[in-house]
């Protein structure tokens, strides 16, 4: 993929390939370094997010999706893959409090981050003009699990 930035130099202690598991107060460093690598920044406010129609609903404003979004799983990667539209190829996602979706809904949760997962394997490979996107996604939170900056 042209343009594919490593974002490892960039941040040493980012785990992950297209999903990354971040501290809550790397946030402002992650941001910095997103919008420095040419990124156009999402937000997703994971306090939001209680159970699957939150999640529709908060996808839905965060990515600025078109009225017809059917609020369901397929709908929901149909418009993610739509992103290919966007004129920056270089989208990240940083759904801020995931530890709080995380525990209001596991299920529904898993069930995201498995989506954007997949999602953003198929903007990596070259559409029928040979561009790419590259779609990074970041849940950052607090307590286990979630890396502190210590």
């Amino acid at each position: 993929m042209t343009g594919f930035v490593d974002l490892r130099p960039l941040l040493p202690r980012l785990r992950g390939h297209r999903v990354h598991v971040v501290g809550a107060a790397e946030e402002p460093a992650l941001r910095a370094a997103l919008s420095a690598a040419g990124f156009e920044v999402v937000t997703l406010v994971g306090t939001a997010i209680t159970n699957e129609s939150t999640l529709f609903a908060e996808m839905a404003r965060a990515f600025a999706f078109p009225d017809y979004f059917g609020h369901n799983w397929a709908a929901l990667a149909d418009c993610l893959r739509d992103l290919r539209g966007r004129d920056n190829p270089r989208l990240a996602l940083l759904w801020v409090s995931a530890d709080a979706s995380l525990a209001a809904d596991l299920q529904t949760f898993l069930d995201a981050v498995l989506v954007l997962d997949e999602v953003a394997a198929e903007l990596g490979d070259d559409d029928e003009f040979g561009k790419a996107h590259q779609l990074v996604v970041c849940l950052l939170g607090a307590g286990a699990g979630f890396p502190s900056s210590a």
